[in-house]
């Protein structure tokens, strides 16, 4: 992420007016995106966090948002989403950081989120922020697998061994729990 970016993204509370602008950066994520009903349930449920991106030059318009959802000792990433234009500049690492974050100062030992077998992006931007496929999730979207992703918070400071995703990728078919 360019530096004067990073300094520019602001993390703030979703606000109702923003619903529209959320609902169009949606489109481009195929069968996992979230329509006005689903967006409404999550607003609803308790521990559950909304949060938006913006610039702050224009804090009035979403680049970004994500969800997340508080369970006892995790927090859920329900949603994480970046508009098409602004991709691949280092704002999704942005919210990962913030989720991370939060998760610390809830006292969480881990954070997880379960991603579509075919949103690679979304698969290397967990690893590059220490997030392992720990398992495979069987049509878990509407018409593919999942993988659930997560980052264990006590163990930050170990090196994590490639091979976890990769027993992953090859267990794909079998449908097994790769971690207990």
């Amino acid at each position: 992420m360019r530096a004067s970016l990073r300094t520019e993204l602001l993390d703030r509370a979703y606000l109702p007016a923003d619903r529209s602008a959320l609902l169009d950066l949606e489109p481009g994520a195929g069968e996992a995106a979230w329509n006005a009903g689903q967006l409404a349930y999550f607003l609803e449920q308790e521990r559950a966090v909304f949060r938006v991106i913006v610039r702050r030059r224009d804090v009035a318009t979403p680049i970004a948002f994500y969800a997340i959802q508080h369970h006892d000792d995790a927090l859920f990433i329900a949603n994480l989403m970046v508009e098409r234009q602004w991709r691949r500049q280092g704002i999704g690492s942005f919210a990962l950081d913030r989720i991370v974050r939060i998760a610390r100062k809830l006292d969480c030992e881990r954070v997880f989120a379960d991603v579509q077998e075919s949103n690679l992006g979304a698969q290397i931007i967990c690893r590059e922020h220490q997030f392992l496929a720990t398992e495979i999730c069987p049509r878990h979207f509407a018409s593919q697998d999942g993988y659930r992703m997560e980052r264990r918070l006590d163990r930050d400071d170990e090196s994590l061994p490639l091979e976890a995703s990769d027993e992953a990728a090859q267990q794909r078919q079998s449908g097994k729990r790769i971690v207990p």
